[in-house]
């Protein structure tokens, strides 16, 4: 079943099958990857339905897995795969959303520390406020 290529899909083409994806995701593409809410999404993962060998998804350490990695960047519900494991994250070194399970608890929490940190005062056009003692009198007219 070929795929095809979807504009709003950062992740370039994708099938059932997962694979066709022209590159590795980056943590941050991973994360930014949304859920569809489908309860059912196990049935349409890209590992499942016999079509590739489990143990890909489940190398040594020093593996780099990039062929596991290559067919979750293409699979239709990466989104609810990362969601899952973080909801339960229960291997490490298993790969899950394209990713090993500790990198992807790590880059959860990076995720959500970017989320979290405030921007600070801004002046007009986006600028950082100087945040200097009088700093704001400096700038007035007299």
């Amino acid at each position: 079943m070929a795929g095809h290529a979807d504009p709003k899909d950062p992740r370039g083409e994708a099938d059932r099958h997962g694979g066709d994806a022209s590159r590795l995701l980056t943590p941050a593409e991973v994360m930014a990857v949304p859920a569809t809410g489908d309860p059912g999404w196990r049935g349409r993962a890209a590992c499942t339905g016999g079509v590739h060998d489990p143990e890909l998804w489940w190398p040594y350490p020093s593996e780099p897995a990039v062929e596991a990695r290559a067919i979750c960047a293409g699979c239709p519900v990466l989104g609810d795969c990362r969601d899952a494991y973080l909801a339960n994250p229960c291997d490490r070194d298993g790969i899950w959303a394209g990713m090993r399970g500790h990198d992807l608890l790590a880059a959860s929490r990076t995720s959500r520390a970017d989320r979290n940190t405030p921007a600070g005062p801004t002046r007009a056009h986006g600028q950082p406020a100087d945040r200097r003692p009088g700093a704001e009198r400096e700038g007035r007219s007299r």
